[in-house]
C-alpha cells in the first residue's frame, strides 16, 4: 500500500459513464467484503445515478477510490462471527451547476468526533486490527485519487447514525449527454 500510495498518478482522463464506474466500484467493494468471509447481501446497496452523466476521469483511479469508500461503508456493519448486521448503503451522483457530487452514505456504526478528525486529516492511519486486511491507507489513497481529478473528499459522521463520504468533482470535468434512443 505504501508503494501504491507513493506512485505517480496517471493523468490520462477521458469521458466515462459515471453510472458504470460507480457500479463497477460497488461490485468490487462487495467482492472484497465477500473475500473476508462476510455476506454483502445482508446490507442493502442502492445506486442512484442519472442516466447519461459522463465525467472526464481516470476510470481505474476513480473505481479504486469509490471502492475503498464503499468497502469502508460495508465494514461499518461488521459484527462478530463473520456477520454483517442489516443496514443500507446509498451511492448517489448529482450534477449541479458548479460540480458533480458523488455521495456514499451508510447507516452503520458511525464515528466519534476524534476519529472523524483523524480521518479528515488525510494522513494514513494506524492499521485497524479489527479489520483483517486493514492497512490504514484506504481513505488517504481514495483522497489522493479524487484530488488528482481536481476534486475533494469530505466526511460527516455521527456515532450510531452513520457516515457520509462526499466526492466533489469540478463541473468542468462533467458533461451530460442524451441517452441513446
Amino acid at each position: 500500500d505504501m508503494e501504491r500510495y507513493t506512485e505517480p498518478l496517471p493523468v490520462q482522463q477521458q469521458p466515462e459513464e459515471l453510472a458504470d464506474v460507480l457500479k463497477v466500484a460497488c461490485d468490487m467493494a462487495a467482492k472484497n467484503i465477500e473475500e473476508l468471509g462476510y455476506d454483502p447481501y445482508s446490507v442493502l446497496l442502492r445506486l442512484d445515478v442519472p442516466d447519461g452523466l459522463r465525467v472526464r476521469l481516470s476510470r481505474h483511479l476513480m473505481i479504486l477510490a469509490v471502492a475503498n469508500l464503499v468497502k469502508n461503508a460495508y465494514e461499518s456493519f461488521m459484527e462478530r462471527h463473520k456477520h454483517l448486521r442489516s443496514g443500507q448503503i446509498t451511492v448517489t451522483a448529482v450534477n449541479d451547476d458548479d460540480d458533480v457530487r458523488i455521495t456514499i452514505r451508510d447507516d452503520g456504526m458511525g464515528m466519534a468526533a476524534e476519529d472523524l478528525d483523524d480521518l479528515s486529516s488525510g494522513m494514513p492511519r494506524r492499521r485497524n486490527k479489527a479489520k483483517r486486511k486493514s492497512t490504514g491507507f484506504g481513505v488517504p489513497i481514495a483522497r489522493r485519487y479524487v484530488e488528482a481529478h481536481g476534486g475533494t473528499l469530505v466526511f460527516e459522521s455521527a456515532e450510531d447514525v452513520g457516515t457520509t463520504a462526499t466526492i466533489t468533482l469540478p463541473r468542468t470535468q462533467a458533461c451530460l449527454v442524451e441517452a441513446a434512443l
